[in-house]
């Protein structure tokens, strides 16, 4: 969702489009670390150290738009851009988030029909 409402709108604007950039490209790699992450088996020794290689690219990551992207992003919209984004945000979350947690019926465990 940030990659939509926020990055895609810094993008356009030359003053803060090479910090947008990098965060986006720092949003695919962190991507790329979570699916080696799920496929790879959490029995191995290898798996916390990958996790661990994850957490330190995400504390950067968060760090730097915490402290960097978001106030200069905070400068450079308008206000009216930034409570848009906000709107379509919060709209955007709570759809999301009702429908991942919307319970759906696992066969497994389902009643056999007679």
């Amino acid at each position: 969702m940030e990659e939509d409402l926020l990055l895609s709108k810094l993008h356009s604007k030359k003053e803060i489009k090479d910090e947008s950039l990098e965060s986006q490209e720092e949003h695919f790699v962190l991507n790329i670390l979570l699916l080696d992450l799920a496929d790879f088996p959490k029995d191995n020794s290898r798996w916390m150290v990958k996790f661990k290689v994850f957490e330190e690219i995400l504390d950067h990551h968060l760090s730097e738009e915490e402290e960097d992207l978001f106030p200069e992003a905070e400068n450079i919209l308008t206000k009216e851009e930034q409570t848009a984004s906000g709107t379509i945000f919060m709209d955007l979350k709570e759809r999301r988030l009702s429908s991942a947690l919307e319970t759906k019926p696992v066969k497994e465990l389902e009643k056999p029909k007679k």
